[in-house]
Parts: C-alpha cells; sequence; structure tokens
C-alpha cells in the first residue's frame, strides 16, 4: 500500500514539476528557464552554505554549554535534503528547498517529523512490550537524590 502511494505521489511531483517548467517557459522563453535554473541552483547552494555554517556553529556552542538535543541533530539532515532539492532541476523542488531552508518551516518540519519517529518508536516498544508472553512483574526501588547533594 505504501508503495503504491509513493508511486502516485512521485508521479505527481514529476508532473506538477514539468508543467511548472513548461508554464514558466512558455512566458520567459526556453533560455530564460535554464538561465534561471542554473542561478537558483547557485543560489541555493549558497544558502545551504551559510545556513549549515550557522547550525555547525550552532551545535557546537549547544555541545559546549550541554544543551543539545535530538531536534538540533535533524537540522544537518534537512539542510542536506535542502541541499539536494536545490541541485534537482526544477523551480517546484527549488521552491520546497527555500521551505527547508527557512528556520520557521523547518522548525516546524522538525516538530513533525520527530512527533512522528517517536510516535513510530513508542508504538513499535509498546507492541513489543505488550506481546510478552510471561507475566513478570517487577518491583523496584529508587531514590531521588537532589543536585544539591551531588555538588
Amino acid at each position: 500500500m505504501y508503495r503504491i502511494i509513493f508511486f502516485i505521489s512521485l508521479f505527481l511531483y514529476f508532473y506538477c514539476e514539468i508543467s511548472l517548467i513548461i508554464m514558466i517557459g512558455s512566458t520567459i522563453g526556453a533560455f530564460g528557464v535554464i538561465v534561471s535554473m542554473i542561478i537558483i541552483s547557485i543560489v541555493g547552494i549558497w544558502l545551504i552554505r551559510l545556513q549549515g555554517a550557522m547550525t555547525a556553529f550552532n551545535i557546537q556552542k549547544q555541545i559546549q554549554v550541554g544543551t543539545f538535543t535530538v531536534k538540533e541533530l535533524t537540522a544537518p539532515i534537512i539542510m542536506l535534503i535542502a541541499g539536494i532539492l536545490f541541485l534537482i532541476p526544477g523551480f517546484l523542488s527549488d521552491i520546497l528547498a527555500v521551505l527547508l531552508i527557512v528556520p520557521f518551516t523547518r522548525k516546524i518540519l522538525q516538530n513533525l517529523v520527530l512527533d512522528l519517529l517517536f510516535s513510530k518508536f513508542i508504538s513499535a516498544n509498546y507492541r513489543q512490550q505488550s506481546n510478552r508472553s510471561d507475566d513478570t512483574i517487577l518491583d523496584v526501588e529508587f531514590e531521588r537524590s537532589d543536585d544539591k547533594q551531588d555538588k
């Protein structure tokens, strides 16, 4: 089922991409489309390098402070996807890449992806635990220590 949805989505993406190229090409001409795609790709790669450097600096700063989280780990992956989208010729892929670069939309996408991954992980972990055949009961005791005592 997922394969069918994937192939239909891929077909719709290429259909929209080619339709957009033809529509813009009929307005500005074939040479204008080729030049604009090259310029957009160059500017896009420059933006990726700039945002990538800022992301690396922020990650390094957060590691030094000790506040590094999983959310910061997804930023370089999203930048890589945006860079690949900039290299793919077409206007729709460039629009998607710009949406991945903009910090506001990138944070929304990070939250969506992390929520999806964590919900899949938690549901898979719950299914694994609920499929246990033994009725083992664990009796556990713990102590809570304050941060003041640790220093």
